[in-house]
């Protein structure tokens, strides 16, 4: 994930790997031969699709509590955004996809950021 000027978060899934993805799928269905480094990433496959959807329930969630929340109702929840913000940041700077417990990082943050979308 990263932020932009507002201070909105997105995806930062790489376009490049979302074409690789899609044409290693077409060269296993027309039974061509596929490097075996582009097969090793094909295999995982559905834990990135997984992943990218649970970091884009995430994304949306947090950008629209920032955007839709009152400067009257920030007061109330200022610790749950917070708590939200300090465990997102981690995904800001360090952890990648490859990062060890990417999942478990991922289901806190979304437990979390679930949590203060269900108050607000």
């Amino acid at each position: 994930m990263n932020k932009d000027e507002n201070g909105l978060l997105r995806v930062n899934f790489d376009p490049a790997l979302v074409r690789l993805l899609r044409e290693v799928r077409y060269f296993n269905l027309l039974n061509l031969k596929v490097p075996e480094s582009a097969e090793n990433i094909f295999n995982k496959v559905e834990i990135y699709r997984v992943q990218t959807v649970s970091l884009e329930l995430i994304v949306n969630n947090y950008n629209q509590i920032i955007t839709c929340l009152h400067p009257v109702e920030e007061p109330l929840i200022k610790e749950r955004i917070e708590k939200m913000d300090s465990t997102i940041e981690p995904a800001l700077n360090d952890i990648k996809w490859k990062s060890d417990k990417i999942t478990q990082f991922i289901n806190t943050c979304k437990d979390i950021v679930d949590s203060t979308f269900e108050v607000v």
